[in-house]
């Protein structure tokens, strides 16, 4: 399974024991640029994504490219309060998670949407 991160300056340490005991592939994004760029976006089973990126929100590239929502499953983490969790999910993500990603929420919505 490949799971995209954006958003993110490091690896979360939520996921580094769940990668080293499952066959896990991480793609980490430098910036909504590199993602929007990469060709093989739409392999991706997941994409773990803050809801601030460096352009903006998660929100807005959404809305700029409403194919990502329906290609990829989008997991909005760190949303600061209902508003932003309602406006992620309006626009398409399958999920938005209020503050950091917790390691057992992850690997249930990975298992969920790891037969991509």
């Amino acid at each position: 399974m490949k799971i995209g991160l954006l958003g993110y300056q490091s690896v979360p340490d939520v996921f580094s024991t769940w990668l080293e005991s499952s066959d896990i592939e991480i793609k980490q994004y430098k910036s909504t640029a590199e993602f929007v760029l990469d060709q093989k976006k739409s392999l991706l089973a997941m994409l773990v994504s803050t809801f601030q990126l460096d352009s903006g929100s998660i929100v807005s590239l959404i809305e700029q490219y409403p194919d990502i929502a329906q290609d990829v499953n989008v997991v909005v983490t760190e949303c600061k309060g209902v508003n932003q969790a309602v406006q992620a999910m309006q626009v398409g993500a399958k999920e938005a998670l209020p503050d950091k990603i917790q390691s057992t929420k992850l690997m249930a919505l990975g298992h969920q949407y790891g037969n991509h």
